[in-house]
């Protein structure tokens, strides 16, 4: 099985999360709202939808099966 990068949010990421849950808050009140919640078990997934779940009341629901593929030595690394 491929190595798979498992990386928390960086500040700014968790400030873009932030701002994703606050936009998924206004189409609650003004729009069609969304339903339900689900992430990957990846740490920055769980982050960015508990980021979600604050600004809605949704529950996140982890399902592994959404992790991108892990991509073993290439982990990381960029097209160059």
């Amino acid at each position: 099985m491929a190595t798979q990068s498992d990386l928390a949010l960086s500040p700014f990421g968790r400030k873009q999360a932030d701002g994703v849950g606050a936009y998924f808050a206004a189409r609650r009140t003004n729009g069609r709202p969304i339903g339900a919640l689900y992430t990957s078990h990846l740490q920055r997934s769980v982050q960015t939808a508990h980021a979600i779940a604050e600004r809605t009341g949704l529950v996140p629901h982890i399902e592994p099966a959404f992790a991108e593929m892990g991509l073993g030595q290439w982990e990381g690394l960029t097209p160059e």
